[in-house]
């Protein structure tokens, strides 16, 4: 047994991605691994800048180098093997449990029994090496996450990407709280006490800046879902039972209801709506 040695290794081996809070939460809206990782790539340095993570992806052979700055050594030597074992963990929920990467790299020192990390990793593992990496076969990057309808996936991400680009401005309370929602709308992360944390400050403290503002988390959230149902309806061709979901919705009934209380209409009345107007335009500019 390697003890406390391998204690990142265990608790990275029951950890999921959306344990990384919103942008964790991203990468189960993504069509394939490969868009996966190319969106958690991008948004998790916005969130913890002393995290490194890049993907190398090559013809027949893949990396993804992995590191995290500013923290004691045997600090890192834990978060590592944790995010070594959560990124495998993610691979195998849409590769299949038996999938292995090529080889494992790591920085730290070699336990007194590395027996952990290969019935782990089931992998080549290299201690004292100059990067942390993961070096796997570039096919599984293709492997299909999630099946919902991709114009729907892009109007979500367009909307968290809206939200990213102001925050990364840091206007307002608003606009952060707001990029929290877009980014885990339809998830059980969408709460007032995973925001406050996500801003480091006290529930009381948000409620108390927001109502300063003179909104809510729930008059936001209603702002965020308006939005997106109103663009997914319009110019996708989703159900309305998939759209209701991906809100948050457990029942289309609830969303339906929810809908018609903001906008006067039901859901398929504004697509059909929209599809009208949309129609009419066109032969307005032919």
């Amino acid at each position: 047994m390697c003890g406390d040695e391998c204690l990142g290794l265990h608790v990275g081996s029951d950890t999921d991605t959306q344990d990384f809070g919103y942008v964790g939460l991203l990468v189960h809206y993504c069509s394939t691994l490969r868009d996966s990782w190319q969106a958690f790539q991008r948004y998790i340095s916005t969130i913890y800048p002393e995290m490194y993570l890049r993907i190398d992806e090559g013809e027949t052979t893949s990396r993804i180098d992995y590191d995290i700055l500013a923290f004691p050594s045997e600090y890192c030597r834990q978060d590592v093997d944790m995010s070594l074992a959560t990124i495998v963990r993610f691979f195998r929920t849409y590769a299949g449990a038996n999938w292995v990467p090529d080889s494992v790299q790591v920085k730290h020192s070699q336990p007194g029994d590395s027996g952990e990390y290969s019935r782990f990793f089931g992998a080549d593992i290299h201690f004292n090496q100059p990067t942390t990496s993961l070096v796997f076969a570039s096919d599984v990057l293709d492997v299909q996450v999630s099946e919902t309808d991709p114009a729907l996936l892009q109007i979500m991400r367009e909307h968290a990407d809206a939200m990213l680009a102001n925050v990364s401005r840091r206007d307002n309370v608003v606009t952060n709280v707001r990029y929290h929602i877009a980014s885990t709308i339809g998830t059980d992360l969408c709460r007032l006490d995973v925001v406050a944390d996500k801003m480091f400050m006290s529930q009381r403290t948000l409620k108390r800046q927001l109502e300063g503002f003179g909104t809510s988390l729930r008059k936001l959230k209603a702002g965020v879902i308006e939005d997106i149902a109103k663009r997914s309806l319009a110019e996708t061709s989703a159900s309305v039972v998939e759209i209701a979901l991906k809100l948050g919705y457990s029942e289309t009934a609830a969303f339906g209801r929810a809908f018609k209380k903001i906008t006067g209409l039901t859901p398929t009345a504004y697509r059909e709506m929209a599809g009208s107007s949309r129609r009419e335009g066109s032969h307005d500019h032919p």
